[in-house]
């Protein structure tokens, strides 16, 4: 789907804002391309190892990445055509990142907000049949209305 490049957009819309949620000092850049046929490359980009030396990418090669600093290294994965828990797992095996689990709190949370999603569903159908309803008596009211305004006339 979209030449390889789906699970790309995926990781994009879900790995990454939990990234940033969990290390706000991290800079995240994403640029879009409209050529769907060219590569989908993920830079990674982090300072060099204490003593200096450079950690090997993993072979891809991105042209629109700015080129490290001498203080950065970069790493490269190559994205195209890989699903989201492959690119996850290039993504950790990267930068040595692990999963954050779920805490109760947050699982309550979770809970609380799909049941109260739930409720809206039912909320936002009640008030479109209300709608309708004041639509429908509205509606039969001005045909009413013409009828008797025809009448008159032809009286």
């Amino acid at each position: 789907m979209h030449e390889g490049h789906h699970g790309a957009r995926r990781f994009w819309r879900l790995c990454l804002p939990r990234l940033k949620f969990y290390n706000p000092g991290v800079g995240v850049t994403v640029k879009q391309l409209d050529d769907e046929a060219g590569p989908a490359i993920l830079s990674i980009y982090s300072a060099k190892n204490a003593d200096g030396a450079a950690v090997a990418g993993t072979g891809a090669l991105d042209s629109f990445a700015p080129p490290p600093t001498e203080s950065e290294t970069v790493k490269t994965i190559d994205v195209k055509g890989k699903d989201v828990e492959q690119i996850w797992a290039a993504f950790k095996s990267a930068t040595k990142a692990e999963n954050v689990e779920v805490a109760e709190e947050d699982k309550k949370e979770m809970e609380l907000q799909a049941q109260l999603n739930a409720q809206s569903e039912i909320d936002r159908q009640r008030v479109a049949m209300v709608r309708k309803a004041k639509k429908d008596q509205e509606a039969m009211l001005e045909a009413a209305k013409a009828a008797v305004a025809r009448q008159k006339q032809e009286d």
